[in-house]
């Protein structure tokens, strides 16, 4: 059950870093890809500043990754109620929610087989 939780957190990181990065670079019409490039990299640094920690499956930063995972949901709302980028939105919250829920069952059971391997 552990393994999943952390393959579920792992493609939840790899679905909203794919939604993010297909609603904000795939309209390639229009000026300001440079602004747009800087946008991504802005919103996607959460994701990987914790990325080392959620490789090396550590507990504390499947906790502070699902906070940020709260962030993206957000986003996820905002961009599904605008009309031009519902799907992506729609995307967006799916990753977002399997992110949320695989931190926080990881988290939650490593912590209890951590405690019992500890007594």
């Amino acid at each position: 059950m552990l393994a999943l939780t952390r393959w579920m957190t792992l493609a939840g990181v790899a679905g909203v870093t794919l939604s993010l990065a297909l609603q904000i670079l795939l309209p390639v019409t229009g000026p300001h890809l440079g602004l747009r490039s800087f946008l991504l990299l802005l919103l996607l640094t959460p994701l990987v500043a914790g990325l080392p920690g959620l490789v090396a499956a550590r507990p504390y930063t499947h906790a502070w990754i699902s906070m940020a995972a709260l962030f993206y949901f957000t986003i996820g709302v905002w961009n599904a109620a605008g009309s031009a980028s519902r799907p992506w939105g729609i995307a967006e919250i799916i990753a977002s929610l399997l992110l949320f829920i695989g931190a926080v069952l990881f988290t939650r059971l490593k912590a209890r087989s951590l405690r019992d391997s500890a007594q």
